[in-house]
């Protein structure tokens, strides 16, 4: 397994946890976002993603545990870590592709672990294949020249 897959791994086991205490505890967790440096886990994140990352490295930065990084972020950004992740690195394949990179280069540059686990997410975030975007974005771009 890749770290990226451990992190996504993790992160469900936090959340299922989370679920666990908050349901089943005598207690609420209180939030405390306002120590969670969430701008500086996402400047991480986006400085970072061609890169493995750990929760380990998240939780360094926000100051907090697993649990609460993953907790607080989700409730701040909608989206866990791991899909914050995710989408950052299809933007930035996305304006690679339209530099007409290899589709192999921009999943390795974007931190994907193989080619096939790149197209499948690009295709299930987008809509469409990289390769299919690629010539879509040549063919708008021909057209206005």
């Amino acid at each position: 397994l890749s770290n990226t897959e451990t992190l996504e791994k993790e992160e469900l086991f936090y959340i299922v946890l989370k679920e666990l205490l908050e349901n089943y505890a005598d207690f609420k967790i209180s939030d405390d976002s306002k120590t969670l440096k969430i701008k500086e886990v996402c400047d991480y994140l986006e400085s970072n993603y061609g890169n493995d990352i750990t929760l380990n490295d998240l939780s360094k930065i926000g100051y907090l545990s697993k649990y609460h990084l993953i907790r607080i972020f989700t409730k701040e950004k909608g989206i866990t870590p791991y899909k914050y992740l995710e989408l950052y690195r299809i933007n930035q394949a996305k304006k690679m592709l339209q530099k007409e990179k290899s589709i192999l280069e921009v999943a390795i540059k974007c931190g994907f672990s193989d080619q096939s686990h790149f197209t499948n997410l690009f295709k299930k975030t987008i809509g469409i294949t990289p390769k299919q975007y690629q010539v879509i974005f040549k063919e708008r771009e021909n057209r206005n020249e």
